[in-house]
C-alpha cells in the first residue's frame, strides 16, 4: 500500500526580505511577482511500504516556475517506536530527500515523514519559501479484516491492508470443528471472498511477517425458519389421507365402554433445497436453501357425538350432580371435550404437539437452517447427523401424551359419566 503525501503549510512568522531599494526597485519588484506562475511550484512529503515490509519516503521541494530559484530541505522519517531517520538537499530549482528505515517485525505501525522547504528567488532577493512543512505516512502493519457478522449466506470480504508491495499468498479457511477441514486458495489478490454459510478463521501470509495474520469469519443464522404447526384437518370416521390414510381408524359406532370416541394422526415431514458455495473462504461448503413443513395432522370423531339425534347423544342426560357424584355428561359437553381432547390447545393433543413444536431445542425448521454440509460431505449425510429425527421423536412423544378424558373439561374438572347402551334412563 503506498502511504499518504500532502502538500505543505508555510510556518507562521516565516519572512520575505527585499534586497533591492527605492521606489524603482520594489515596482520591479511587484511587476516580477505578479507575472510569476507561482502555482507550478509545490512542495510535498510521502512514504510507501516495501516488498520486505521497510519503509521509504520522499520530500520533494519544486520552484522551478523560474530556473534561477535555489532550493533547500530537510526531511526526518519517523518509526512507531522512535527511530529515524533524517536528511536534507540543497540544489537548484528542484530538491528531493529520499529515506528508509529497515524492517523491524517489532516496530510496526504508521511511520511518519515531516519535511521543511525553503525556496530562493535571486532576482527579487527574497525566500518565498521559508520552512513550510509537508507530512506524509505510511502503514507496514499489515491487518486482514473480514469484516463484521453476515446472515447465512451473504458475501464476506476478507481484506489484506497495509502490505505495501509485499507478496500475499496461502489463504486458508477453517471451519474449527471436530475433524477440521481447511478450504485454501492459490490467489495472490489482497481479497478473498463469496458466499458465507460456515463460521470459522481465515489466514494469509505476507511475505515480510514471520507468520500468517487471521481474521474471524462469523455467519449468524437466518431468521423466519422455525416450522409451525400443521392445522388440524377433520377427516370422516376412518377417512384418513395421504400419510394418515389407514392410521386413522374406523371409530365404534355407537361407542361402547373402552372403544375411542375421537382420535388423531401426527405425520410429521420436511422438504428441503440446498445449494453448494462456488468460490471463497466456504467453496465447497453445502447449505439448505429453503425447507417446507410438509407434517399433517388428521382427527376425527364419532359420528354419533355430532348427530344430536342419535341414540348416543340423547342418552347423555346432562343431570350430573357433583353434590351426589349421580347422572350422566350432556351430549354437547362430551363433543365439546372429545373436540378438545384431540384438537385443543390446552389440554389436546394437537395441542402437546403444537407447544413441543414451538420449542426452539426441537424446533426441526430451524435445524435445518443451521445444517452445514462440509466439502466432499453430502447434504443428505449432514441432515442424517442432525438432530431432524430425535426432535421429530420428542415432538411425536409430546403429542402422544394423553391429555384430560372426555368427560373431563382442560381443568380437569369431572362433567359426569358416559351413558353406555344398554343405556340408563335420564329419569
Amino acid at each position: 500500500m503506498i502511504g499518504t503525501q500532502s502538500k505543505g503549510r508555510e510556518k507562521q512568522g516565516g519572512e520575505m526580505l527585499l534586497r533591492a531599494s527605492g521606489l524603482g526597485a520594489f515596482a520591479v519588484a511587484l511587476s516580477l511577482l505578479s507575472a510569476a506562475p507561482l502555482h507550478a511550484d509545490t512542495f510535498y512529503s510521502g512514504a510507501a511500504v516495501n516488498s520486505n515490509g521497510s519503509v521509504y519516503s520522499w520530500g520533494v521541494t519544486s520552484a522551478c516556475s523560474m530556473s534561477s530559484h535555489t532550493t533547500h530541505m530537510n526531511s526526518t522519517l519517523t518509526s512507531p517506536k522512535g527511530r529515524q531517520a533524517s536528511g536534507n538537499a540543497s540544489d537548484g530549482c528542484s530538491t528531493r530527500v529520499d529515506l528508509y528505515l529497515a524492517f523491524d517485525p517489532t516496530d510496526l505501525g504508521t511511520y511518519e515523514v515531516e519535511s521543511d522547504s525553503w525556496a530562493f528567488c535571486p532576482v527579487l532577493g527574497l525566500w518565498f519559501w521559508n520552512g513550510v512543512e509537508s507530512q506524509g505516512s505510511a502503514n507496514n502493519n499489515a491487518q486482514l479484516s473480514c469484516g463484521g457478522a453476515v446472515t447465512r449466506p451473504q458475501s464476506v470480504t476478507c481484506t489484506v491492508s497495509n502490505y505495501g508491495g509485499a507478496t500475499i499468498s496461502n489463504w486458508k479457511f477453517t471451519d474449527g470443528q471436530n475433524g477440521q477441514v481447511t478450504v485454501t486458495s492459490g490467489s495472490g489478490a489482497n481479497t478473498w471472498s463469496g458466499a458465507a454459510v460456515q463460521s470459522g478463521t481465515v489466514s494469509v501470509q505476507v511475505s515480510y511477517l514471520p507468520g500468517p495474520i487471521t481474521a474471524s469469519v462469523t455467519v449468524n443464522a437466518r431468521t423466519g425458519w422455525a416450522f409451525t404447526a400443521a392445522s388440524p384437518a377433520q377427516e370422516p370416521n376412518g377417512g384418513g389421507t395421504g400419510t394418515c390414510a389407514g392410521v386413522l381408524p374406523t371409530l365404534t359406532s355407537p361407542p361402547v365402554s373402552g372403544s375411542n370416541e375421537g382420535y388423531s394422526c401426527l405425520e410429521e415431514g420436511s422438504t428441503y433445497n440446498s445449494q453448494t458455495v462456488s468460490g471463497g473462504p466456504n467453496s465447497g461448503y453445502t447449505y439448505i436453501t429453503s425447507a417446507t413443513n410438509t407434517t399433517v395432522y388428521q382427527w376425527e370423531i364419532v359420528p354419533d357425538l355430532t348427530n344430536t339425534s342419535s341414540a348416543f347423544y340423547k342418552a347423555q342426560c346432562g343431570n350430573w350432580n357433583a353434590q351426589t357424584q349421580t347422572g350422566f355428561i350432556s351430549g354437547a359437553n362430551l363433543a365439546a371435550q372429545t373436540q378438545r381432547h384431540e384438537i385443543g390447545s390446552v389440554q389436546g393433543h394437537w395441542g402437546e404437539y403444537d407447544n413441543a413444536q414451538n420449542q426452539a431445542a426441537y424446533n426441526v425448521g430451524l435445524v435445518y437452517e443451521a445444517v452445514v454440509a462440509r466439502p466432499g460431505v453430502s447434504i443428505s449425510t449432514a441432515l442424517g447427523n442432525s438432530p431432524i429425527s430425535s426432535d421429530q421423536s420428542y415432538i411425536h412423544s409430546q403429542f402422544n401424551v394423553d391429555p384430560y378424558p372426555i368427560n373431563e373439561d382442560q381443568n380437569g374438572t369431572f362433567l359426569g359419566n358416559i351413558n353406555f347402551a344398554p343405556y340408563a334412563s335420564c329419569h
